[in-house]
């Protein structure tokens, strides 16, 4: 489970970046819970995207990722869903006016 991989790891800011397990954008989550769950889905969708991305992107794009795990997260009915959700967002974006931006 997903869940349970979180806390094994802790995730921390990339070097050279202030801030530290709670940086943003995760800082309005207060549950643990919910904490929990956002990072081990933020964790497993990096895993999968993370060699499709250059050295240069990673760190704006694992954010990009965070900022997706929030967006995605009231519509998901559990973790799978919620990183399935958030996997298609990231691989097809859509602009604030509809158009796919592909």
């Amino acid at each position: 489970m997903l869940l349970r991989r979180v806390w094994s790891r802790r995730t921390v800011a990339p070097a050279g970046t202030a801030g530290g397990i709670r940086d943003m954008p995760f800082s309005s989550l207060s549950d643990p819970a919910d904490l929990a769950r956002a990072y081990a889905v933020l964790d497993a969708v990096w895993d999968e995207v993370k060699a499709s991305i250059p050295t240069a992107e990673h760190q704006r794009q694992r954010t990009r990722i965070a900022y997706l795990v929030l967006e995605c997260r009231p519509l998901a009915l559990d973790e799978e869903a919620l990183r399935r959700n958030v996997l298609i967002r990231y691989r097809h974006p859509i602009d604030a006016g509809g158009a796919d931006r592909s």
